[in-house]
């Protein structure tokens, strides 16, 4: 395939980037059209992430970055822009000059329910990754499941190499690592220094940091940890607080404002002696939340005011439905930054992506309109790929600093799933259906809630009354789609997704929402999708097919690693 022109010579770094580029070209069949040069030039003059595509439609093209990394976001703009068709990839006709708004763009893939991110294929995991550094993410984050095993575990030091690895992956990429310190144990802590629990979402793995042999063990935890990574280009450690994390003792709390604060101050040290030019970030997740007024939002405040924790750059402020009163009401700590917390995952159904692809674009552009003139960019909190379409949605979030939603859209339906521009009001329509009925889909193992009734088809439980609106709709939309898109975006996971939803969903409407046969052969192609294992798969993040359900996993990650024998 003909190559780009790198105006400046090339290195690894771009070497990489023209093989993603030229990667995803033949990924659609394509190959690049004839009689066009595409040049690449650094621009010292540009900011480090503005980049610029300039050139007269249906000529020469020159893409032109502040840094390599800027360079691989123009890359990713010209395949989102362009034209797939006839077997080759033409650049659209977008032209102009882009300026991340946002300096925090950061996905982070949670690893700790044996998803996709945590046992999937370590390449399939690489190339999403480059997915990400095309949208022109900056940070990537994972997590180590050392709460599942014992101390000293073989196999929690297999997950620290891929861990390592994958954050060295998004290193070459220009990306810099985000990762996270918490009061989270192993699997066999000594019941003596166990914390109590929070009234919050808790594992049972979390040590109390006001037990002086907790605290020593707290530290010792997490300074091996980070010594794992110490040839990582580590940009952030953050502290995190609840789910999994805290303590609920007399000596603790407030927790937020005070017990995270008797082990972070020891480790700090440790964290800017590993990466001098590291940030800080400070986790607010279930602050003062539901019943629990413990005034941690204000004694956090005062004492990053009083100067007691002058490290903190960051606070990262989120929750699961609307985002917190006290930043928006408070002026920030000097010298402090706001970063988000979106959480695109678990919102509205359960098990999370278990019945397809999960596209948000109204709640997501509220929320982040609450807050968009505050925060400097998030962490996206993902517990797989069946929420892509939010990841592609934020990233345009966080480049303009706007909530805007419909550039995002459109590139996501022509570029990842080959819709012709003839057909964008159907995919359109299709999100408008989607998220109606998002919400309110719930099937559990046991009768946990009073929401929950038994299943006929499945040994299962389900929420009650779940209505559907327009689902037949959506249906015929994508089998539609099916019929006009091309052949390599009709086998992609990306379409598979979206279609399998609307065939659950409308199978659902149809049969007082009784699984049948077709949708357990959609569960069953979700669940390989996923690339998830029978052996592991947990409640929380796994399609509940028949074959899953012979192996009762309706226990937590620490439960489920002692009933299948890997402690």
């Amino acid at each position: 395939m003909k190559k780009l022109i790198f105006a400046d010579g090339k290195n690894d770094f771009l070497d990489n980037a023209e093989r993603i580029f030229l990667a995803r070209i033949v990924e659609r069949d394509c190959h690049l059209t004839k009689g066009i040069k595409i040049t690449i030039q650094l621009d010292r003059q540009y900011e480090a992430e503005k980049y610029a595509i300039s050139g007269p439609q249906g000529g020469d093209l020159l893409l032109s970055g502040g840094s390599e990394a800027a360079l691989l976001y123009a890359l990713g703009k010209l395949l989102r822009t362009g034209n797939f068709a006839n077997g080759f990839f033409t650049p659209g006709t977008w032209r102009g000059a882009v300026t991340p708004q946002k300096h925090f763009r950061c996905v982070y893939f949670a690893s700790h329910f044996f998803n996709c991110y945590h046992v999937g294929p370590e390449a399939m995991v690489q190339h999403y990754i480059e997915d990400m550094a095309l949208l022109g993410y900056n940070y990537i984050s994972l997590t180590v499941s050392k709460h599942i095993y014992p101390k000293n575990d073989q196999r929690l030091a297999k997950e620290y190499a891929r861990y390592r690895r994958l954050l060295l992956f998004a290193n070459s990429l220009g990306m810099k690592a985000r990762v996270g310190i918490s009061n989270v144990g192993s699997c066999d802590n000594d019941e003596s220094i166990l914390a109590k629990p929070t009234g919050r979402s808790f594992f049972g793995t979390e040590i109390c940091p006001s037990i002086p042999e907790g605290l020593e063990q707290i530290v010792a935890n997490n300074i091996h940890f980070l010594e794992q990574i110490k040839d990582v280009d580590v940009g952030n450690v953050n502290v995190w607080s609840y789910d999994q994390g805290g303590c609920g003792c007399e000596k603790c709390a407030p927790y937020g404002a005070n017990g995270m604060f008797i082990w972070a101050d020891k480790l700090v040290p440790t964290i800017h002696e590993l990466w001098p030019d590291c940030k800080i970030s400070w986790a607010t997740w279930l602050y003062d939340r539901e019943g629990f007024p413990l005034g941690e939002w204000e004694g956090l405040y005062k004492r990053i005011n009083e100067g007691k924790a002058d490290y903190i750059d960051y606070i990262m402020a989120d929750s699961h439905d609307s985002f917190p009163e006290y930043p928006l009401k408070h002026q920030l700590p000097q010298n402090v930054k706001l970063i988000t917390f979106p959480e695109i995952s678990m919102y509205g159904r359960s098990p999370w992506g278990g019945f397809g692809a999960t596209p948000q674009p109204k709640r997501f552009a509220r929320l982040w309109g609450e807050v968009c003139h505050l925060s400097d960019g998030g962490v996206l909190y993902s517990e797989g790929v069946f929420e892509d379409f939010n990841k592609v949605l934020y990233a345009q979030f966080f480049t303009t600093g706007n909530n805007e939603t419909q550039l995002a859209v459109d590139e996501y339906a022509r570029f990842y799933l080959g819709i012709p521009e003839s057909q964008l009001g159907k995919f359109y329509r299709l999100l408008e259906i989607f998220e109606d009925n998002h919400k309110g889909l719930v099937w559990w193992r046991s009768a946990q809630w009073e929401m929950l009734e038994p299943m006929k088809n499945k040994p299962l439980y389900r929420s009650k009354g779940k209505t559907w609106r327009n689902s037949g709709e959506a249906y015929t939309i994508v089998c539609e789609l099916d019929k006009i898109i091309p052949a390599w975006a009709r086998k992609i996971w990306r379409w598979r997704i979206i279609f399998l939803r609307a065939l659950i969903d409308d199978q659902l409407a149809q049969n007082a929402n009784e699984p049948n046969d077709q949708v357990e052969g959609a569960l069953t192609e979700l669940f390989h999708i996923y690339q998830l294992d029978v052996n592991t798969a947990t409640r929380r993040i796994t399609p509940y097919t028949n074959e899953w359900l012979k192996y009762g996993h309706d226990t937590t990650p620490v439960q489920i690693t002692k009933k299948i024998g890997l402690d």
